[in-house]
């Protein structure tokens, strides 16, 4: 009895070392289980979100981490159908956009990789994800100011030579013609 009383303590201790850490870190965290319902969102990804852990437990994966391709605005699915498909390696994804609760387009990197339990079966999956909006926003800022005159707000010389080095190719090769 003293040993089992000793086991369920560690075991304790042990599940609140990793909450704590699931909260303490920046990215967003949810993990499902094998059918792709929701067990647990850390305050990051409520945030982002916009569901509570208490209001997205037991949700479908997809109704509550709802994405789309960034480029084609097409819905990217449940990943969970993947792993049970059986994807071994975590996956990971280009830039696309979260839908929140509320309706706001969040850009995000995400990276996808299955849960399992001692015998190697997969149990669910665990998403961890960023806003990359703030990134994404300054790498916009550089390339523009990498090619335009801060002053003027035209091209600068380094870009004005890269389109008319390209539109002479494209005059050559596709016989285009520029007036």
């Amino acid at each position: 009895a003293i040993e089992r009383k000793r086991s369920e303590e560690a075991l304790f201790q042990e599940k609140e070392r990793i909450q704590v850490t699931l909260h303490s870190i920046a990215d967003g965290v949810i993990t499902t289980d094998n059918q792709g319902r929701v067990d647990y969102l850390n305050q990051v990804a409520e945030l982002l979100t916009g569901w509570s852990t208490q209001e997205a437990q037991g949700k479908m994966l997809d109704e509550v981490f709802y994405t789309i391709d960034d480029r084609t605005r097409q819905a990217t699915g449940n990943p969970v159908s993947k792993y049970l498909g059986g994807t071994q390696e975590p996956l990971s994804s280009a830039p696309k956009l979260l839908i929140s609760r509320e309706g706001r387009e969040i850009a995000i990197e995400d990276s996808i990789s299955p849960l399992r339990n001692s015998t190697g079966e997969i149990t669910g999956i665990a998403i961890v994800f960023h806003d990359v909006r703030e990134a994404r926003a300054m790498a916009h800022k550089l390339s523009w100011q990498a090619s335009h005159d801060t002053l003027t707000g035209l091209f600068n010389r380094y870009e004005f030579e890269r389109r008319l080095t390209h539109a002479i190719e494209d005059a050559i090769n596709e016989g285009t013609r520029y007036t």
